[in-house]
């Protein structure tokens, strides 16, 4: 869940990812209004929580053993 703070006359910016994993967007959904309130100290006019997948990491690209050059 990333909060996004949006100042006066200002565009919006993520603020903060919160280190919460959820076991389905449904379950983040329910959340976003608890986790809205309990930020909204941070200052900002408006205050929203989104929803997003975490980023998976990239399985490591192998490649096929090289043979070495020869030189005669």
């Amino acid at each position: 869940m990333v909060l996004i703070g949006c100042a006066q006359g200002q565009t919006c910016t993520p603020v903060m990812t919160l280190p919460v994993a959820y076991r389905s967007k449904a379950s983040c959904l329910a959340d976003r209004t608890d986790m809205v309130e309990a930020s909204s100290g941070l200052g900002y006019q408006r205050l929203f929580a989104e929803c997003r997948e975490q980023a998976r990491p990239n399985k490591l690209q192998t490649s096929a053993p090289r043979k070495a050059n020869s030189l005669i």
